[in-house]
């Protein structure tokens, strides 16, 4: 495959993978009671202020969505190779399983040191909602690869 069309598909499937496990983060924060507002936490690390970490988040989560997209993208052309859209769809779950296992470890270590009070504090279902978003972000990375090269 030309690298061309490797970085085409990365672009694609991360941007709208990353669209996906922001919808999903933004819905469940919206209608809980629980502080599992991911996007903002990520972008308060950064920003250090409540008001600017929407903003300042979005863009940390759209790189990172689009780098690990990368990451997937390369893991699922040429280590899974998927002859099939369900065997890219499971693939790319299985990779978002794997990575949000691991991140949802780093995220409990991260809060404790979080410099917003807010998010200084976890939850079992905040680490839930967390995995499930990077599942969420695996199955559709997963989906739009398997749409490219099915």
């Amino acid at each position: 495959m030309p690298i061309y069309d490797y970085f085409l598909i990365t672009l694609v499937a991360g941007l709208i993978a990353t669209v996906g496990i922001t919808i999903y983060m933004k819905v469940i924060a919206r209608n809980s009671k629980s502080n599992v507002d991911m996007v903002r936490a990520v972008g308060g690390l950064y920003s250090r202020s409540y008001e600017r970490a929407q903003s300042v988040g979005l863009s940390v989560h759209f790189m990172a969505g689009l780098i690990f997209s990368g990451v997937y993208t390369f893991a699922l052309l040429y280590m899974i190779k998927p002859d099939a859209m369900l065997a890219a769809i499971i693939g790319g779950a299985v990779l978002a399983f794997i990575h949000g296992f691991i991140f949802s470890f780093v995220m409990v270590i991260i809060a404790k040191k979080h410099p917003l009070e807010k998010f200084r504090e976890t939850s079992l279902k905040s680490v839930a909602v967390h995995f499930g978003g990077h599942l969420v972000y695996g199955v559709i990375l997963g989906a739009v690869v398997g749409a490219f090269v099915v």
